[in-house]
């Protein structure tokens, strides 16, 4: 597991979310002397933001999720709100 000063990960974030990703380690932000927070892989990457943070239910999210793909499917065209005569 590799302790990481804040300002060193601010200035990589990217390699270090690399590891994270390929490698499967654990990062621990340091502050001044005091580790303040943990960066891991999550196990299970098809839950949705909302799932991870406790906002809505698995049930609320699915229902959520299915909406919005029928949005993504409707054929929409702004142009034939317009007249051009």
């Amino acid at each position: 597991m590799n302790i990481v000063p804040v300002t060193d990960l601010r200035n990589n974030i990217s390699v270090y979310l690399n590891k994270v990703v390929y490698t499967g380690e654990d990062i621990l932000i340091k502050k001044g002397k005091t580790i303040v927070a943990k960066i891991t892989r999550v196990e299970n990457p098809s839950s949705s933001l909302l799932d991870l943070a406790g906002l809505i239910t698995d049930k609320e999210s699915k229902k959520v999720k299915t909406n919005l793909k029928k949005i993504k499917n409707l054929d929409y065209d702004p142009l034939r709100y317009f007249n051009p005569d």
